[in-house]
């Protein structure tokens, strides 16, 4: 039994760990993204503002 114990709560950890891992990279994903966004504004206001 504590066999079947010590690897159920090692499963736990791996899955926890995974959650995180996919919780972390989505962060990087939405943060990746606004900074794209906010560079392309960046860009078309420059373009805007130089073509006038």
């Amino acid at each position: 039994m504590p066999a079947l114990l010590k690897l159920a709560l090692i499963v736990a950890v791996v899955l926890l760990g995974v959650g995180l891992a996919v919780k972390a990279v989505q962060f990087l994903l939405y943060v990746g993204l606004l900074i794209l966004v906010a560079a392309g504004i960046a860009f078309f206001l420059r373009r805007v503002r130089s073509t006038r």
